[in-house]
């Protein structure tokens, strides 16, 4: 762009024609050359115009060795990414990182600026360590008819070149991206210091054995399988290895050997599944090892040498040494805790379930001791009460709802510490999937049979002689009904649920999604929260309904005056059992659903100590009932 500077004869105060004054009239002027060049003294003032005129007017101004503000002037490389605004905006420190690639510039050294090749030895320092302006008194090697050099830079890029043969050992920096290379094997350079091979078909690593002087080499987006036995041995200089979309899948012992500070090793993008320890030999430090979207199968084991450790999965930065910084993608719900994070949880689950089980088979031994009772009386007396064969189903269906809390423990025992690793094969296990569907059975059965037992003790009252409920074969077949529609429902919702999706807790129920993605689990707990609250109404009903006919039998007779007392604070506890065990369970399970964040550890107890309510108040009630009768 050429640029024509007018100026007034009578304002006109420099001597030199190529000067201008940075105010009209006064004799301070600058060269033409630092027209819109933004320069601070050593006093941190502008420089040369004080005022800051010569940088005015200079939108469409065009930077020759300087990096242009978008719209205004134009200042050095050397400010470029350099922590500070120099321009207006800032624009010239964003998209920095310190191991980002330069591309078709020079990289300074162990710096975040990206230098033109035409700003390499022109006598000004770009570079914090003045890498641009070095080695430029050497005769320049003979380049190749088919790439760009400059003093010791080679640079071939979007070229066809199946292989290169540089015989010079001169060549200080190689930049040879996307030139279809298949081999390196050709290159030789003594005082080579950065190398970058990225973008091509290599099948194997360069041989880097005389390039001692290797600060940084990048072999990223090529077509390497296999690291083998010392492909980068002896390099103590060497700082970056750029090895990430390759195909590698394995690497062989003692591939990185008698190397020194590497600060950065990146392996991501290729098709690892193991990373054994003896893959490296003497080497002093990794300050970080990238190792994401790979096929890892359970977490590379690494020694303290590793500082920062990136991979795809939280769980495989678990157990890792507290020296080793390890950083993967973090949901809220990410944790390194075991199935059962606390001992009380660990001594709750068996317990409760012995608890429960216990409970539940006294109550069915007291039925049976009670039947066998009745075979010294009357026909009429021995006949079955139907109601006893509900009390003993509703005994085994709290059985089954409880037998996921040994199944937890189980898992809990068997992975320990080793939970978070394989919480994923535990979700999909066959023990963990069956706990599911036990819990989703009782969660549909167990409702239906409370409130069928109590509408089965009002009609029996209301209708001594003729109901039938008194029938042991109809009452049967309504069981057999209710049950017949709980599986059809449970086979229907697993089906579907474990099609679509997968279990995301490892407490293996169906009322939680951690995720809070899945419709199939809102829809399950509004259904089951409707169907248990329409149940107690229905219960409460019944209990109200019955207490009310008894107390008006009482009056006719005396006899019944003990257990017209009875009954009704065995009903009412009945009621206020499913109310405490339902009612917070859904509330809660509710408000988890729609919560961002929330305590893991509420599930557990939940889990623990407020589902199974009911399956040890109601046998115990029924225990009662049989003793006194």
């Amino acid at each position: 762009m050429y640029i024509s500077f007018q100026t007034d004869d009578k304002s006109q105060s420099c001597s030199n024609p190529n000067q201008l004054p940075c105010v009209p009239g006064f004799p301070i002027c600058y060269d033409i050359v630092d027209v819109c060049i933004y320069r601070l003294n050593q006093h941190g003032l502008l420089s040369p115009c004080r005022t800051g005129s010569h940088i005015e007017s200079c939108v469409h101004f065009q930077c020759h060795a300087h990096y242009k503000c978008s719209g205004y002037y134009c200042i050095s490389w050397a400010n470029v990414c350099d922590g500070k605004w120099d321009c207006l905006t800032g624009v010239e420190e964003t998209k920095c990182t310190v191991l980002m690639n330069c591309n078709a510039k020079m990289k300074c050294f162990n710096s975040k600026i990206c230098l033109p090749f035409a700003n390499m030895c022109d006598n000004y320092v770009d570079c914090p360590h003045e890498d641009d302006e070095m080695l430029c008194e050497l005769s320049a090697p003979i380049c190749h008819n088919k790439c760009f050099c400059l003093n010791f830079a080679i640079m071939c890029q979007h070229i066809s070149l199946s292989s290169l043969n540089i015989k010079t050992k001169f060549f200080v920096s190689f930049y040879l991206v996307n030139c279809g290379l298949l081999t390196a094997s050709g290159i030789v350079s003594d005082v080579a210091i950065f190398a970058n091979f990225s973008l091509n078909t290599l099948s194997d690593v360069p041989d880097t054995t005389r390039m001692v002087q290797l600060i940084s080499i990048d072999m990223s987006h090529n077509d390497i399988k296999h690291i083998r036995t010392h492909s980068f041995s002896n390099l103590v200089k060497l700082s970056h290895i750029l090895l990430a979309r390759n195909n590698i899948s394995y690497v062989d012992e003692k591939a990185f050997v008698n190397l020194g500070k590497i600060h950065l090793l990146d392996l991501e993008g290729n098709n690892l599944t193991h990373l054994q320890p003896t893959a490296w030999h003497r080497v002093l430090h990794i300050h970080m090892l990238k190792l994401r979207h790979n096929n890892f199968v359970s977490p590379p084991v690494l020694s303290e040498f590793v500082f920062i450790l990136m991979l795809d999965r939280h769980q495989f930065c678990c157990n890792r040494p507290h020296s080793q910084r390890c950083v993967a993608p973090t949901k809220w719900n990410s944790s390194c805790s075991e199935l059962l994070p606390s001992t009380a949880l660990q001594v709750l689950f068996p317990l409760v379930f012995t608890v429960v089980l216990f409970c539940n088979s006294m109550t069915v031994v007291c039925s049976v001791c009670q039947q066998r009772k009745r075979t010294g009386l009357s026909p009429h007396a021995r006949r079955k009460n139907p109601c006893d064969l509900i009390v003993k189903l509703i005994c085994i269906c709290n059985v089954l709802s409880v037998i996921h809390l040994v199944i937890i423990s189980a898992g809990h025992g068997s992975y320990s510490i080793t939970y978070p690793l394989f919480a994923g094969y535990w979700q999909k296990s066959s023990f963990c999937v069956s706990a599911f569907l036990l819990c989703v059975f009782s969660s549909i059965f167990i409702p239906l049979l409370l409130a069928f037992l109590s509408l089965a003790r009002l009609q029996v009252v209301l209708q001594p002689f003729d109901s039938p409920f008194k029938s042991y074969t109809f009452v049967a077949k309504c069981l057999f009904a209710f049950g017949s529609v709980s599986v059809c429902i449970t086979a229907v919702f697993c089906t579907v649920y474990f099609t679509l999706t997968q279990n995301s807790s490892g407490l293996c129920i169906p009322h939680v999604d951690i995720t809070q993605e899945n419709i199939l689990v809102l829809l399950f707990l509004s259904f089951t929260s409707t169907e248990e609250m329409c149940a107690i109404v229905i219960i409460v009903i019944n209990s109200y309904l019955l207490i009310k006919n008894l107390r008006t039998s009482q009056k006719e007779t005396t006899s019944t005056k003990q257990t017209g007392k009875a009954i009704p604070v065995q009903l009412a506890t009945l009621s206020l059992s499913h109310i405490l065990c339902w009612l917070p369970s859904n509330t809660t399970f509710l408000v988890l659903l729609n919560t961002t964040h929330y305590p893991l550890v509420v599930l557990h107890y939940m889990t623990v100590l407020c589902m199974p309510v009911n399956a040890i108040i109601v046998p115990l009630v029924f225990v009662i009932v049989l003793q006194r009768n």
